[in-house]
């Protein structure tokens, strides 16, 4: 067991054992191994906890904790953040798998940017004969200006994350869960940097939490959650002494969700 790893990578697990293998070798299988991967798992009902088992049995870099119900994958995020004893937090999802590599480069280059967040970009996986460059949303030189966006898009310097506790993810809230954590670790950070290159394969297929969302038409699931983020970052502006720039940022942040619910309800 790694005693003081590099990365400590944080796997929230619900009934996904169509891909948790290929997401379990694309981590154990990177050159750097002075890793952790904590793994959440929500009370899945599927065979998800016999294969992770199964990896554990050969690498003992994995480490499993269930829930005894279904908390929802903001709970479990945040369980995995308290376990975390690495030098720098990534939080991914168990569809998705690393580029060959990855965790060696995005190590490397936050140590030698030294800096608090290290922004990703990623590949969209349709297929293996369908894979488009999905760019890191988070635009520009000045982060401040940054918005909310999805978590796995950036390493996190765990000091940085421990140091600002609020920095958690909206209780009971999905989609739109990480909007909330990235946008109070942007507004908390003085150094941010830049990998270039494709770290990650974003899976794009039916079973899709978001998907299965908006194929079932559950409005209120939408519309629920983004009142649970719009009141977690309201209540994080009103008691945070944020500069009046950063305040201007939230409130096109809360349009952006306003829009994208109407759009997305509109659609159904």
């Amino acid at each position: 067991m790694i005693i003081n790893p590099k990365i400590s990578i944080i796997l929230p697990t619900y009934n996904c054992q169509d891909y948790i293998c290929d997401c379990l070798n694309s981590l154990i299988n990177d050159p750097l191994e002075d890793i952790e991967i904590i793994i959440v798992d929500d009370a899945s009902t599927d065979n998800t906890k016999r294969l992770i088992r199964l990896f554990m049995e050969k690498d003992r870099r994995i480490k499993l904790f269930e829930n005894p119900i279904n908390l929802g994958v903001s709970a479990a995020r945040n369980k995995g953040l308290l376990k975390t004893t690495g030098m720098y937090t990534f939080l991914m999802d168990p569809d998705d798998f690393l580029v060959k590599d990855s965790l060696i480069k995005m190590y490397e280059q936050i140590i030698k940017d030294n800096s608090e967040i290290l922004l990703l970009n990623a590949y969209k996986y349709f297929s293996e004969k369908r894979i488009i460059p999905f760019n890191n949303p988070f635009y520009g030189s000045d982060h401040r200006k940054y918005i909310g966006s999805c978590a796995w898009f950036c390493l996190f310097d765990s000091n940085f994350l421990k140091k600002y506790p609020k920095i958690i993810f909206t209780v009971n809230a999905h989609p739109h869960e990480d909007v909330a954590f990235t946008f109070k670790a942007f507004s908390y950070a003085s150094r941010v940097s830049k990998l270039n290159d494709p770290i990650l394969y974003y899976r794009q297929h039916s079973n899709q939490i978001t998907s299965k969302l908006y194929e079932n038409r559950k409005k209120h699931s939408l519309l629920d959650s983004t009142i649970l983020v719009m009141k977690d970052l309201d209540e994080f502006i009103n008691t945070e002494n944020l500069s009046p720039y950063r305040r201007t940022i939230f409130h096109q942040q809360i349009i952006l969700m306003i829009s994208f619910l109407k759009i997305s309800l509109t659609d159904f």
